[in-house]
């Protein structure tokens, strides 16, 4: 099952990588990373860890993502025992004779080192804004453990061994295993099996440049499934006949005396992202959504007329004093088309004029603009003029969404619809629109 999932998970990622995302960022993580566990006796604590990785973010909506990637992290986590702490295991010495092995440890500490590889699949929502923004991730994680190390530590390891049938207690007969040692150290390694996490991130998003966002926040990520499929029930450490300077640890982990561990991890997180676009409008039909870009270029060639070239004199001027030209003027009044009645989402056809409006404004930090909605009178009946204010703020949110202040525009709407072409009814579309213009 395991294997499926994982193998469902890298399809998915890659098949979301190829359609096109919108986002893609690099992440770092850093915090207590680790795994949680019970420890009979003792005690168990995350570590501080680290992770690092690619994503991208695939837009769903206008304030909606889906964001996923591939992340290699650092999980540590330390175990301590009491002093005096003692193990009992049955053994067999190097002539066939059992005993009970006994032992002591004293300032015991184990230290468990997890990489891994994760993959996210994260919903993410973010509010409008120019300057900064709030966000949520939620969503699940996939946990690939790649190697588990484990290094043990203690002060002093006493090793002795009881023999029944004579009734003997042997601690000290180094050369066979049995004795005390001082500032032991040992390590060894284990395998830990995938599992999968609960996930939730939150914090704030600085737009730096265009396209470009930097995320700051928290994250917590909670282990639903157990990393191991059984509990252990391996000793300590391994008994040596040949000296107590071959005695190996398996450590605490591998015993029964611990629980079954799950991934926890929390702290801070950064994600510098490039390439961020708005969000395309799936729901309109297509067939409607194209009729008005045939016609987007017959009003540039109204801005041509002369009753429009009054509007030519009072052109406000950049920092160095030179006015906009007649192309950026023209660019600018180009109206932004709604194709479908009681439409309010700008359309994506539409978008490449408020893009060159915004490089224009971002070349003149002196214009002022306003944004007018327009509505139309249809054949059967009139549009609600409250859709033009509708209109007018989503051009004016699209703009500072874009990087440019909310104060250097003023935002309006006509509160009489248009009247409809009797002539060509299906020219009506054109009235509802909005209409930019410097100030």
């Amino acid at each position: 099952m395991i294997p499926k999932i994982a193998a469902l998970t890298l399809c998915f990622t890659a098949i979301v990588g190829l359609a096109g995302a919108q986002e893609l960022g690099i992440e770092v993580d850093g915090g207590l990373q680790g795994m949680r566990y019970s420890l009979q006796n003792g005690k168990s604590t995350l570590q501080p860890g680290a992770s690092l990785g690619i994503n991208h973010v695939f837009r769903l909506y206008r304030n909606f993502g889906l964001l996923t990637g591939v992340t290699g992290g650092l999980y540590r986590t330390q175990a301590t025992l009491p002093n005096s702490m003692a193990f009992a295991y049955p053994e067999v010495d190097d002539q066939g004779a059992a005993f009970l092995y006994n032992v002591r440890f004293t300032g015991y500490k184990e230290t468990e080192r997890t990489l891994a590889v994760i993959i996210p699949v994260l919903f993410q929502y973010h509010t409008d804004g120019a300057a900064a923004q709030w966000y949520i991730d939620a969503g699940a994680k996939v946990f690939f453990p790649v190697n588990t190390s484990i290094q043990v530590t203690a002060q002093q390891m006493s090793l002795s061994g009881y023999y029944p049938n004579y009734d003997l207690v042997v601690s000290d007969l180094p050369k066979h295993g049995f004795g005390t040692a001082g500032g032991w150290k040992s390590s060894t390694s284990t395998q830990l099996e995938p599992g999968a996490a609960l996930s939730a991130g939150t914090g704030l998003a600085f737009g730096i440049s265009r396209g470009v966002r930097l995320y700051a926040g928290v994250y917590i990520d909670y282990g639903l499934t157990a990393l191991k499929t059984g509990r252990d029930s391996m000793p300590v450490v391994t008994y040596s006949p040949s000296g107590i300077g071959n005695v190996k640890a398996n450590g605490v982990f591998s015993t029964s005396n611990a629980g079954q561990p799950k991934l926890l991890s929390f702290g801070l997180q950064l994600r510098l992202t490039w390439g961020a676009t708005p969000a395309k409008k799936t729901t309109r039909p297509a067939k409607s959504a194209t009729r008005p870009e045939k016609r987007t270029t017959r009003p540039e060639k109204r801005a041509t007329r002369p009753a429009e070239k009054v509007d030519t004199i009072l052109r406000p001027l950049s920092p160095a004093g030179a006015p906009i030209s007649d192309s950026e003027l023209i660019t600018i009044q180009r109206p932004i088309i709604f194709g479908i009645v009681g439409e309010t989402n700008i359309p994506e056809i539409q978008t490449a004029i408020l893009d060159d409006v915004v490089t224009i404004m971002q070349q003149h930090p002196d214009l002022r603009i306003s944004v007018v909605g327009y509505t139309c009178d249809g054949l059967q009946q009139a549009e609600d003029s409250k859709l033009g204010d509708a209109r007018a703020r989503a051009v004016a949110r699209y703009l500072e969404h874009k990087g440019i202040d909310r104060h250097r525009m003023d935002i309006s709407y006509d509160k009489q619809s248009a009247p409809s072409k009797a002539y060509d009814p299906a020219a009506n579309y054109r009235n509802r629109r909005v209409l930019i213009s410097p100030e």
